[in-house]
């Protein structure tokens, strides 16, 4: 069976003109295997990383900091930040993670498990998020959590 590619999360666009459907603004800390790198050592790293942001109140900025720190993600010049995507947008698992939402207490800010893609391990956060309905209101977050 052939999937249609994708683009690389990394390259939505941030000024994208209002998608049609779902979508979320999103930023995002991408942790990459490198050649010869353990594959567990990257994933406890990215795990440290996500409970640096969701064990203890982040402080102004953490988010941007650590994405500028660890990201492998050319979005983390930008602290990680993504714009608006859509499930279009995203590999297959993370647009599970962003749009089925089966799990209903989690919506906004920070994910609170690592998602793992054929792009790597990601920390997600979603700042708004805008339903299929264009005429439906915006949820807002500021944009420092």
């Amino acid at each position: 069976m052939s999937r249609r590619p994708r683009h690389p999360l990394h390259h939505a666009p941030k000024t994208r003109p209002a998608l049609a459907g779902p979508s979320v603004y999103l930023s995002h800390i991408l942790f990459t295997q490198a050649p010869g790198q353990d594959a567990h050592a990257l994933r406890l790293q990215a795990e440290q990383v996500l409970l640096a942001l969701t064990g203890a109140p982040a402080g102004p900025g953490q988010f941007e900091q650590l994405a500028r720190q660890w990201s492998a993600c050319p979005s983390a010049q930008q602290g990680g930040e993504l714009g608006w995507v859509g499930p279009q947008d995203c590999a297959p698992e993370l647009a599970n993670e962003l749009f089925d939402m089966r799990e209903p207490a989690w919506g906004m800010g920070v994910h609170p498990r690592l998602v793992h893609t054929d792009q790597g391990v990601h920390i997600v956060r979603v700042l708004r998020r805008r339903r299929a309905d264009r005429s439906a209101p915006l949820t807002n977050l500021p944009l420092s959590l």
